[in-house]
């Protein structure tokens, strides 16, 4: 998924259940946007403008993801995925209902993040270093140059 995109690939974890919750509402949009001539990309970024969980959901790519030749312990993703809905299942439908629905919230993935934390602690090192610094900081809002938020 591209950070910049301001809309989530409908490819990603989330975005094509998204997109298709929502495509009723964008069809309508973009038909009035249409019969008013309002097809600049100021009037058409208001078609798609709740986009609460971008970076959350981007984060989430990136630390599922594995680049072109790159070599990562077979388990990490599986873990990662394992251990954050282990959690989910143990804070409940207030929390897990959200993540399914593509709509993350800070609060309850705070709450998910501390109890991946306190169970698993061993699983947060790798997952580090496979996601990287960089796009870790620039994820938390660390000050960077490449992300929707500052461009």
């Amino acid at each position: 998924m591209n950070p910049h995109s301001g809309m989530q690939s409908p490819l990603s974890f989330g975005g094509f259940a998204c997109l298709t919750r929502h495509v009723k509402r964008i069809s309508e949009a973009l038909s009035e946007a249409l019969e008013g001539d309002l097809l600049d990309k100021k009037s058409l970024g208001l078609v798609n403008a709740y986009q609460p969980s971008l970076t959350s959901t981007w984060m989430f790519q990136k630390s599922m993801s594995v680049g072109v030749g790159e070599r990562v312990d077979a388990n990490l993703i599986v873990d990662l995925l394992a251990n954050n809905f282990k959690s989910m299942d143990k804070l409940g439908n207030p929390v897990l209902k959200p993540f399914l629905q593509d709509v993350v919230q800070f609060g309850p993935l705070a709450r998910v993040l501390a109890g991946v934390t306190l169970d698993a602690p061993l699983s947060i090192p790798p997952l580090l270093l496979h996601v990287g610094i960089v796009p870790l900081a620039d994820w938390i809002g660390a000050g960077c140059s490449r992300c929707w938020r500052c461009v």
